[in-house]
């Protein structure tokens, strides 16, 4: 959604809910049988990881969150399989979220020692910068940046509270944020709904039809 922001396309949300496992029935499999989250409609295009849906969105203007130098680009990619493995490992304290339900303490632990070290990876990267890649704001900060402000709901953000370097980088990313949110929210171009399949499932008509971005939330 905030790469729908940032390049100025107009879209719908809808919102799966995870909790009843709507990701992994119909309609939803219909779409993406790994019933994996996010996932772009947009006509008949169906797109699934939120790498592949930022690059397809930015076809038109690839410069303003990737880079035409291809080591950056391949950097950008790099930390989107940060991400990915940071995912991975936090898992059941993000189900644990969702479903409202304890979490073992060992599970937890071992989150945290996990992430942490990952965090200290992604602390010493950011040592001297301001983004992650070409010290410009591009898709690697905003990846990064989504994952890290969900570590508060799931109570390890403990983790990052001694990293000055992340710190300030997660100001500089709100703040590249909230210009974008506050324009795009003041012209009203988006809407959380709920849809069942009848709602998902579109047909292609031309190229002006609105963008549909499906997730979940905790």
């Amino acid at each position: 959604m905030l790469v729908c922001k940032l390049l100025g396309v107009e879209y719908t949300h809808i919102e799966i809910d995870m909790a009843a496992m709507e990701h992994k029935k119909k309609p939803f499999q219909e779409l993406n049988p790994a019933g994996e989250l996010p996932l772009l409609l947009h006509g008949d295009t169906v797109i699934n990881d939120s790498l592949f849906m930022a690059e397809y969105l930015s076809a038109n203007n690839s410069s303003l969150l990737f880079s035409s130098d291809s080591y950056e680009q391949a950097e950008i990619r790099m930390w989107h399989a940060f991400d990915m493995g940071m995912r991975k490992e936090y898992r059941p304290l993000f189900f644990s979220a969702i479903n409202k339900t304890p979490v073992v303490d060992d599970d937890k632990q071992r989150c945290l020692d996990v992430c942490s070290e990952k965090i200290s990876h992604l602390e010493n990267a950011l040592t001297d910068k301001d983004y992650l890649v070409g010290n410009r704001f591009t898709y690697a900060d905003i990846v990064l940046y989504t994952r890290l402000s969900t570590f508060s709901l799931l109570g390890i953000d403990s983790c990052f509270k001694d990293c000055p370097s992340i710190r300030q980088w997660l100001s500089n990313v709100e703040a590249k944020l909230s210009l974008v949110t506050s324009s795009s929210d003041s012209k009203k171009i988006y809407g959380d709904k709920r849809k069942s399949k009848a709602a998902i499932k579109t047909k292609r008509a031309n190229k002006k039809e609105k963008t549909q971005v499906v997730s979940g939330e905790i």
